[in-house]
């Protein structure tokens, strides 16, 4: 424990939540166009790969098409596997933390720590990959843990305090109900 917490510092604020199956939902909805995209970007890069390749077989198009294609195949169910797999694996971590349900946590200058039921976790804030804003959560994601905020149970200057984490990796996804 003493590792995890540096005495001297000071907390800025906490946030206590809990986790539900309104949160996983737009967890969901947030990650699977990331992890979708992610599948298109490198099936493009393997169709321009066949190209080049074509370019230096100088046979037509469609031969080297005809050769490449059980690779191409091969190739795009691996990767249509390892985004379900992602999925899933991101659910079930998920999962195991909503059987925590109730959750707490603190904010640092430098790092957060959460804790539940199950888990103590510090999470310093180099180590986030992205920070997402919904339009009813913050999502703070590290490489191990999707770390969920309700925004209600954030009063504007802390809402300030979380975007402001780490403006390089931040993104709003927030959407306008202006139709």
């Amino acid at each position: 424990m003493n590792n995890i917490l540096n005495k001297k510092e000071k907390k800025i604020f906490d946030v206590s939540g809990e986790i539900d199956i309104k949160q996983y939902n737009d967890y969901v909805k947030t990650f699977k166009l990331t992890l979708w995209i992610n599948f298109i970007f490198y099936s493009i890069l393997f169709l321009i790969f066949v190209l080049i390749l074509n370019t230096f077989d100088r046979g037509s198009i469609i031969n080297v098409l005809e050769a490449y294609l059980p690779i191409i195949g091969v190739f795009l169910l691996i990767k249509l596997c390892k985004l379900k797999g992602e999925i899933q694996v991101r659910y079930q971590r998920l999962e195991k933390e909503s059987n925590a349900k109730k959750y707490t946590m603190e904010f640092y200058s430098n790092y957060f720590i959460k804790r539940s039921n199950y888990i103590i976790v510090r999470v310093d804030y180099k180590d986030l990959k992205k920070i997402i804003e919904t339009n009813h959560y913050f999502h703070l994601v590290d490489i191990e843990n999707d770390n969920i905020i309700e925004k209600t149970a954030l009063n504007t200057e802390q809402i300030e305090f979380v975007r402001g984490i780490r403006k390089d990796i931040y993104r709003s996804k927030i959407k306008s109900n202006i139709k």
